[in-house]
C-alpha cells in the first residue's frame, strides 16, 4: 500500500513534470526576444508579470514564495538573451 507520503510525492512529481516543461517553453520564447528587444532587462514587464503571478498566488507567504521563484525565472531569462 502506498503511503500519504508517497502519495503527496507522486502528485509533486507530477505537477515538476508539467512545471518543466512549461519552464523549457518559457525560455525558449524568450530566449527568441533578445533580437526583438532593444535591452534585455524590462522593469516594467518584470514588476506586471510578478504582481500578476503574486495576485494568483493568495497569502502573502505564497506571494512572496512565487516572487522569489520568479524573479530568478527573470534572471535565467536575462543570461540566455546574452
Amino acid at each position: 500500500m502506498i503511503s500519504a507520503l508517497e502519495k503527496k510525492r507522486k502528485k509533486i512529481d507530477a505537477i515538476d513534470s508539467r512545471l518543466a516543461g512549461l519552464l523549457v517553453k518559457r525560455f525558449g520564447l524568450v530566449k527568441s526576444l533578445a533580437g526583438l528587444k532593444k535591452t534585455i532587462r524590462d522593469p516594467k514587464r518584470e514588476a506586471a508579470v510578478l504582481k500578476t503571478a503574486g495576485g494568483l498566488a493568495g497569502s502573502k507567504e505564497l506571494r512572496f514564495a512565487v516572487a522569489a521563484v520568479y524573479k530568478e525565472i527573470f534572471r535565467q531569462g536575462r543570461r540566455m538573451q546574452k
